[in-house]
């Protein structure tokens, strides 16, 4: 059958499994908890991975989505969270999407930078700008 297909220019169709990665969520409205609470479900919809916004403290305080960065490295505390949670939040919730096969990405852009005042002047009588600018730059 196939030969006589083949014979008359008609291709049989073939069945072809999909290849293709599977699709990245992109996750900006939500908490470290939340997403991890949620992780279940974004196994179930067939994601492959989560992008998540930056994680450290930003300018703008719990308003910011975080591209306006003052400090990379205060990922939030007990008591002082970020707008998405503390790191240990952050750190749970890479751990649970990892268990579900959930690959975890987070954005960072390095020249995305924020302080609202570049000379103000902090409790010790030192400026931003004097201080060094930002921390772990």
């Amino acid at each position: 059958m196939l030969i006589a297909l083949a014979a008359a220019g008609v291709a049989p169709a073939i069945a072809r499994a999909d290849v293709s990665a599977p699709a990245l969520l992109q996750w900006f409205e939500g908490s470290w908890n939340t997403i991890n609470y949620r992780s279940a479900d974004l196994f179930m919809a067939g994601y492959g991975g989560v992008w998540t916004p930056p994680p450290g403290r930003a300018d703008s305080g719990n308003l910011s989505v975080g591209y306006d960065q003052y400090d990379r490295f205060d990922l939030g505390s007990a008591g002082n969270p970020t707008l998405y949670g503390t790191e240990t939040g952050l750190r749970s919730m890479v751990a649970q999407m990892h268990k579900a096969g959930v690959a975890s990405y987070i954005d960072l852009v390095w020249n995305h930078t924020g302080y609202s005042d570049w000379n103000s002047v902090d409790g010790s009588g030192h400026s931003f700008l004097n201080a060094g600018g930002y921390p772990g730059m």
